[in-house]
């Protein structure tokens, strides 16, 4: 048997099979805490930090450093712009956020599918302020339907989706509310619905759904001389003049366009030079100067791979070199400077570990540092006020899901900068001298090799040269005087 030192002696694969924990104890009553994981691995205690481990491989957390919640319908976080820290937001119980836009004031409108917020009667549309509290004085409820989709322009609030009345009033598909107090404004859209995309555009909106159609913001009427037949319409942005729609058609006005298209602004006339086909459903488009950004689910545009997000010449519709691949699903866009906001259902983008949502360059498609891990069913994405706004159907943000361990500060709660990235199970962990010492089923702690046994500094949190070798998992940790004792199948 060979050892190694630790403070105390830590031998190597030592076949004794050791039961217990190093645990500090825990107040009765854990909804006191002001946080909440739902790992189901080790827990350890070492002064005033907790250390919780996971125990499933590569996504060993469902809501590490996530606001405390009871079920899985938060589903919304805003998050800072800079590294994607967050706030509080209201609780809907079991609904579902889709949209979101900014309300200038650093707060934000937010629409989808719930049918109560912090426990009171409000469906489809809140507003939140700044500070992340519900805005009582704001209801534009929504009869039995769901929200898809918001945009903004000064102090009218439009409202896309599938319903058939706002507060009462009858409206089918759009509706026009005040920012101020959600009253209907007297402008009724004749919108064909579903609508699931919005975009102001001076005096006009356009809505993209089943059809796609302009409407006069003051009047509500259809804009005379715009006609198009294209319809399952997911996206629509404006740019360079014209109008682009991407979704799931395959032809418009008779002639083969598959999921993108090119309209004009004005008429609705299709553009018979510009033609990108894709072999699947578009979900989000933004424009940025000379390109045309495009996610959802396709890995082919014009015959090329690209991963779910492409960029195209607004003006002959050619593919650009610039790429930033996903590996599943894109559902929403937000550009601000030249950062691109992503959401979806992906896990990987641009070659690094992003869950539902992440943010490249536009200029090289390179991924940034920031990184809210929100878990991968994230459906809509805005900035705003320094924010960035994330709906979808998850529990919560700042889960690390490579990490597989984190640390937390027992009085307040918060992640500590403690997470290795951990390439598979943590099965045990145990305080040893100066050391934390952790086992389990990984390979690699930090992109260092460590088979089985790993330890960190409990000061600095730096990984120690400490790097016995097992040839299998390891389950269970303990120590006696200068011995460690492992136990596991090896």
């Amino acid at each position: 048997m060979t050892r190694d030192r630790l403070g105390v002696g830590l031998a190597a694969a030592v076949a004794i099979v050791a039961t217990t924990t190093l645990l500090r104890a825990i107040p009765d009553d854990a909804s006191s805490l002001p946080w909440r994981t739902s790992g189901n691995g080790p827990v350890i205690v070492h002064e005033s930090t907790m250390y919780v481990a996971g125990t499933t491989p590569v996504f060993g957390f469902a809501g590490i450093g996530a606001t405390p919640r009871a079920n899985r319908g938060v589903g919304v976080a805003l998050l800072s712009a800079l590294d994607a820290t967050g706030g509080p937001v209201p609780d809907i119980g079991r609904g579902i956020y889709r949209t979101s836009v900014d309300d200038g004031a650093g707060g934000w409108f937010i629409g989808g599918d719930f049918q109560s917020v912090d426990g009171q009667a409000q469906s489809g549309v809140i507003h939140v302020l700044a500070d992340g509290r519900r805005d009582p004085a704001f209801r534009a409820d929504i009869d039995a339907g769901v929200v898809y989709t918001l945009a903004r322009q000064d102090s009218v609030l439009a409202i896309g989706g599938f319903f058939g009345t706002v507060n009462g009033t009858p409206r089918t598909g759009v509706a026009l509310v005040q920012t101020e107090d959600g009253a209907v404004l007297p402008a009724a859209p004749a919108a064909a619905s579903p609508v699931r995309s919005l975009a102001f555009n001076g005096a006009t909106i356009v809505a993209g759904g089943a059809a796609v159609q302009v409407f006069d913001v003051a009047t509500g009427a259809a804009v005379p001389g715009f006609t198009s037949t294209a319809g399952g319409v997911q996206a629509v942005a404006i740019g360079g003049g014209a109008l682009f729609i991407g979704g799931t058609f395959t032809s418009i006005d008779l002639t083969p366009r598959r999921r993108l298209a090119k309209l004009d602004l004005a008429t609705g006339a299709l553009d018979p030079a510009w033609d990108a086909p894709v072999d699947a459903q578009v979900n989000a488009l933004v424009v940025r100067g000379s390109s045309l950004y495009a996610g959802g689910g396709f890995i082919d545009v014009n015959g090329t791979f690209r991963g779910r997000v492409a960029a195209l010449d607004v003006t002959t519709g050619a593919l650009l070199p610039w790429r930033a691949d996903t590996d599943n699903d894109v559902h929403a866009f937000a550009a601000v400077g030249d950062t691109l906001y992503l959401a979806g259902i992906f896990r990987a983008l641009s070659g690094e570990i992003r869950p539902g949502a992440g943010a490249v360059s536009l200029t090289t498609g390179t991924a940034t540092p920031w990184y809210p891990s929100i878990g991968p069913y994230a459906f809509s994405i805005a900035v705003g006020s320094g924010q960035v706004a994330v709906g979808g159907d998850f529990d919560g943000w700042g889960r690390r899901p490579e990490q597989n361990i984190m640390g937390f500060d027992l009085r307040t709660g918060d992640a500590l900068r403690f997470a290795p990235r951990v390439d598979n199970d943590v099965r045990a962990m145990i305080v040893a001298g100066p050391g934390l010492v952790v086992g389990g089923s990984f390979t690699a702690v930090d992109a260092l090799p460590r088979a089985r046994l790993a330890a960190f500094d409990l000061t600095t949190h730096d990984v120690l040269p400490f790097a016995p070798v097992v040839d299998g998992p390891v389950d269970a940790l303990a120590t006696n005087g200068s011995v460690l004792y492992v136990g596991g199948t090896f």
